[in-house]
């Protein structure tokens, strides 16, 4: 599969060449050997674009921003379509263990701030170097988008991942159907015009 790129403010369009030989043969595949392969692909997509996050996400005091970017495979159940998704978000272990939310303030730092005032709800004081106040005011913070960053930066190399795993996804699949001999003559039609 070969794709190209391109971008304006508000879009991305992909235009991938030899998918519609690839969707032929998936659909001579049963509904969860479809799902298998593609979510397989979209997973290796997926890592590519979250370890090129994790390498440009601001390390802060703790560096939970960063150890918390994620990759997840959703698949709406009617339709069919798998979407990869990334985003930061703590593991079921990192929240057990009392670690703060990444995501709580992941877009704080991704789209940044204005200036703000910051008082406990409370009715407490803020302990700053300073002191101790009932009120303090925040100077804001500069955008960071490292997220849209790293998947500009390894969008290409995402799209190479998705297809050699497709690939190897794919024929795992036909030969799970060649060993049960159930490779009807149809889907040996497909298979030879690959």
């Amino acid at each position: 599969m070969y794709s190209s790129y391109t971008a304006s403010p508000s879009a991305i369009t992909t235009r991938i060449i030899g998918a519609d030989t690839a969707i032929k043969a998936l659909q001579q595949l049963e509904f969860a050997a479809r799902r298998r392969v593609v979510s397989a692909a979209v997973r290796a997509s997926n890592t590519v674009i979250v370890r090129e996050a994790r390498s440009r996400a601001p390390v802060g005091k703790t560096g939970e921003l960063k150890r918390q970017i994620r990759g997840t495979v959703k698949m709406d159940q009617v339709s069919g379509i798998v979407r990869g998704e990334i985003k930061s978000r703590a593991t079921k272990r990192q929240r057990d263990s009392g670690v703060r939310f990444a995501s709580k303030y992941a877009h704080l730092v991704i789209g940044g701030t204005k200036p703000h005032d910051i008082q406990r709800k409370d009715g407490g004081s803020l302990a700053t170097p300073q002191g101790y106040y009932h009120r303090v005011q925040h100077p804001g913070a500069k955008p960071r988008p490292f997220m849209e960053q790293a998947a500009d930066a390894v969008f290409q190399q995402a799209i190479n991942a998705f297809g050699v795993k497709f690939d190897i996804a794919f024929l795992k699949e036909v030969e799970k159907v060649r060993t049960m001999g159930a490779l009807t003559q149809s889907f040996q039609a497909v298979l030879d015009g690959i």
